[in-house]
């Protein structure tokens, strides 16, 4: 409970903290707001007064220079060579004007006379105190020796100019601190001559003028107010040139905010003050309330403590009048109702919730105990995992209540069938687990072939027959398996292949893993190999047989895989088309036969590609502008292009189909019915679709012409589809007299072994300029257009 009252006691304290802060930090940062304001505010008008003085005092030492300069008896001495009366005369007119340094020089820059400190020899020597400089800016710095100053100087006129009369102020840290007094700021100058930064005063004591010459460039030319740090202290700063708008020498005015927050240090301790009072009463208020929770809720804890232990009979008593004694009466609801819970959560854990059958869960944790006995006795377990295939459909069709009810009945009858000895359970929707002991692969089939039986017995709901068609997939241990979940993987992995091969019952055998691992590798590989040319075209080509001339190819892929190998298409193509992902195939081939079709026609070769669509393709909506695309991009005849469709394709989904195969008929492509008479469709559904071609399947062809039954099948489809403007197509041709029966009974076009198999495009041209139509029958030239 110490832990809850020192939250109470912490909570409190900071929220009271929080809010006092809050205010506290508003006062403050108004305070330091209002003081930056008022910084800046006295730096701007202390700047303009220091401005307007130094103005003042230049205009004053420019009238006294002025009046110097023409004077006529000062002139005359200048003119005469007078030294000692020039010097009497600069000397007596720099006193009255308060100058510090006043001197003259000739045209030829050499020094006539000077008073105060001047050094002849710099004078003559800095380009700063030349006639040229004077005549460009006569108020100016002047540095000599250690000393800078501030002059203004005028020519000397007799009545053309003779000589430059110069007089000026000592700029040192007297004038700064006479400014300092003026304005009440710290004011620093800077000169800046040859590029040569120096700090020639500053009212600011026992400060490294380093950190002054820092302050002043990082902020040169801004002559706003800016924050500098001087000497560590933070200043509020503006940087300006001092003479005539030059860099020459800068003044770098500043006032610091620690000086300027001096009125508000009360402020500072008052707001600390009232902070803290608020927090002590709060923490006060917190103790008391804390020891009137911790009694009541110390009894919880002990109440709860038990129910995590798992007792539910103690309920707990609270003696307070107040909320608590009502949060005792819920607590001891709660803790009942978690008791009838946890009963049904631990019966939901170990069963289904429809049919009341233990479930995947419970069967395996069930399995692995009696497959550890198993182990030791070298007993065999058989597990069997069976498949009804109707949950679907009913779902679907007569809702989800009739699929529990067929579920239920499933499960009913699984009860009875079952021996003591056996574990039952339901997997997911219509797939159950059963697992017996002691069986080897022989009881196991027994088993199995009898609970076929059983099942194999329609379920009647809803005044409807329901045929229950179980598939069954066997696995042994330890044959097949060394642990429950390899097991019934090994299981689940034979009941596929049974359902796949479409046989009721099988055993799983060594590398049917394997194989579901291959082909979800083939899955996930198909992308990447449409992207890195692992796939292939073969061409198969298409004899027309009235003349046995070479009308067209049809296309067929191949998959040379980096893993695999050399793969046939029936070992992926179904695969493929189980998954879903056709789709990513058949626009790789589209693409891949455009371009070839395109190469044919530079060569002057008049063929015609036939690919093959599925019955997902013709649901693609997307398709029809994909050939159109790739008929654009290659500038093709779109009848060249041959879209074969088998009939089973068409059954799927008639209305679909047809509607499909319009736009792709709109589209000028040609339209083909593959393996025609193998499928179920119609008569009726037959002229109602845009088709221009019918293939008859090679199961038809092979026969001929001794086969009296294929013969007849032949003629009547070669009747129909030229009756119906169709042109007739013969597939899986292999011998002579088949290919005569063809052409004798009006067959237009034809393909088979008989030619060729199907060859990559590179051997197809060598082929090509070799064919001769065969031995049998007398070949028409082949004419390329």
């Amino acid at each position: 409970m110490r832990s809850l009252r020192v939250k109470i006691l912490a909570t409190a304290a900071l929220l009271i903290m929080l809010s006092q802060i809050g205010t506290v930090s508003a006062v403050l940062f108004t305070a330091n707001s209002d003081v930056s304001e008022r910084a800046e505010t006295a730096l701007i008008a202390g700047t303009e007064v220091l401005s307007n003085a130094t103005a003042s005092r230049a205009d004053q030492l420019g009238n006294t220079v002025r009046a110097l300069a023409s004077d006529y008896g000062f002139k005359q001495a200048v003119g005469t060579g007078e030294t000692e009366t020039v010097r009497s005369a600069l000397q007596n007119h720099a006193n009255r004007a308060g100058a510090d340094i006043a001197f003259i020089i000739d045209l030829n820059d050499q020094l006539l006379a000077a008073s105060g400190q001047v050094d002849g020899t710099v004078a003559l020597n800095n380009s700063n105190t030349t006639g040229h400089a004077f005549a460009e800016n006569n108020h100016r710095l002047y540095v000599s020796g250690n000393e800078a100053y501030e002059i203004f100087t005028v020519p000397v006129n007799a009545p053309l100019p003779v000589a430059w009369l110069s007089m000026g102020f000592r700029l040192d840290d007297a004038f700064a601190h006479d400014l300092h007094k003026l304005t009440g700021l710290e004011v620093t100058l800077i000169s800046n001559v040859a590029g040569d930064e120096t700090v020639v005063a500053t009212s600011i004591p026992n400060l490294d003028k380093a950190s002054l010459l820092i302050a002043s460039n990082k902020h040169a030319g801004n002559r706003a107010p800016v924050t500098v740090e001087i000497g560590g202290i933070e200043h509020i700063a503006i940087v300006a040139p001092f003479i005539n708008q030059t860099s020459d020498v800068r003044v770098m005015v500043t006032k610091s905010l620690a000086e300027a927050m001096a009125p508000y240090a009360l402020l500072k301790q008052a707001s600390f003050v009232l902070g803290t009072l608020p927090l002590l009463a709060a923490l006060f208020g917190a103790v008391m309330l804390s020891r009137a929770l911790t009694h009541p809720i110390n009894r919880l804890m002990e109440a709860a403590r038990r129910i995590q232990s798992g007792d539910y009979g103690v309920p707990v008593e609270i003696r307070s009048g107040d909320e608590l004694r009502e949060f005792g009466s819920a607590f001891n609801a709660m803790q009942s109702e978690i008791a009838a819970r946890e009963q049904r959560i631990a019966h939901q854990a170990r069963h289904d919730s429809t049919t009341g059958l233990h479930n995947r869960e419970y069967a395996l944790d069930q399995l692995a105990p009696m497959i550890a006995s198993a182990r030791t006795a070298g007993d065999t377990i058989g597990l069997m995992v069976v498949r009804l295939g109707a949950l679907g459909e009913l779902s679907g069709s007569l809702g989800n209540d009739t699929a529990a009810a067929y579920l239920n009945e499933v499960a009913h009858r699984l009860r009875r069938f079952i021996g003591p000895d056996y574990i039952l359970a339901r997997l997911e929707n219509d797939d159950f687990l059963i697992a017996l002991t002691e069986s080897d692969f022989v009881q196991v089939r027994e088993v199995a072939e009898d609970l076929i039986s059983q099942l194999g017995t329609a379920i009647r709901l809803s005044s409807i027959n329901i045929n229950v068609k179980p598939v069954i997939g066997i696995a042994l241990f330890p044959d097949h398996a060394h642990d429950a979940e390899e097991l019934l993987l090994r299981a689940t992995i034979a009941r596929n292949e049974a359902q796949s091969e479409s046989r009721s019952l099988r055993l799983y055998h060594e590398g049917d893993q394997e194989k579901r691992v291959r082909n979800l590798n083939l899955l996930q590989d198909l992308k990447r190999a449409a992207q890195e040319n692992e796939l292939q075209l073969h061409y198969q080509p298409k004899i027309a047989l009235h003349d046995v001339s070479v009308c067209g190819v049809e296309a067929l892929v191949r998959w040379q895989h980096p893993e695999y190998g050399w793969l046939p298409p029936g070992e992926f193509i179904p695969l493929i088309e189980k998954s879903g992902n056709i789709l990513i195939l058949t626009r790789w081939v589209i693409e891949q036969s455009g371009r070839q079709l395109a190469i044919w026609d530079s060569e002057g070769l008049d063929l015609s590609i036939a690919v093959n669509l599925s019955a997902n393709d013709l649901l693609d909506e997307e398709l029809p502008w994909f050939f159109m695309d790739v008929v654009r991009k290659h500038q093709l005849n779109p009848k060249r292009l041959v879209l074969e469709i088998t009939e089973e394709a068409m059954v799927e989904d008639f209305g679909k189909a047809n509607s499909a195969l319009e736009r792709l008929h709109d589209l000028g492509l040609t339209i083909s019915i593959d393996d025609f008479g193998t499928g179920y469709s119609s008569l009726s559904q037959l002229k109602k679709l845009p088709v221009q071609e019918l293939k008859i399947d090679r199961s038809f062809i092979a026969g001929l012409p001794s086969d009296p039954a294929d013969t007849a099948i032949v003629s009547a489809s070669v009747t129909l589809a030229h009756q119906l403007g169709l042109k007739i197509v013969a597939e899986g041709v292999t011998n002579g007299e088949a290919l005569r029966w063809l052409r004798e009974n009006g067959v237009d076009r034809a393909q088979g072994f008989y030619w060729s198999k199907p060859i990559p495009a590179d051997e197809f041209n060598e082929w090509l300029r070799n064919f001769s139509g065969g031995e049998t029958v007398q070949v028409k030239p082949l004419q390329l257009v």
